[in-house]
């Protein structure tokens, strides 16, 4: 198990990725951004590899985002993919997403059995 914490939460998947004039969906600047931003903290607090399912739970404050709370998910399951945390997204066998008091994100990555 391993807790990791960031400072703002992600934009809505509603704001992640607008439709250009052409009608295809891209990922928009502010969420771009937040990615690398987040990759980066994620990083420097020290990766620590989940094989295999596993579950997480995020709190956040609630002071810090309005958004639909579900929204809030994929673009933190995909940046630890991205950072090495986990395998996939697809491994993702429970989440729980809360709104609490507190400053800043609280992601806890953990194991739900054997790869």
């Amino acid at each position: 198990m391993k807790t990791y914490y960031l400072e703002t939460p992600p934009p809505s998947l509603n704001m992640a990725f607008p439709t250009g004039k052409n009608g295809r969906r891209y990922k928009s600047k502010a969420y771009a951004d937040w990615c690398d931003n987040a990759g980066w903290l994620l990083k420097s607090q020290g990766i620590q590899k989940v094989d295999g399912p596993y579950g997480l739970e995020i709190t956040f404050g609630r002071h810090l985002s309005r958004a639909d709370i579900d929204n809030l998910i994929k673009p933190i399951s995909d940046t630890l993919n991205k950072v090495g945390a986990t395998d996939d997204d697809k491994f993702m066998d429970s989440v729980t997403i809360t709104r609490a008091e507190r400053p800043d994100v609280r992601i806890t990555v953990f194991s739900m059995g054997a790869a």
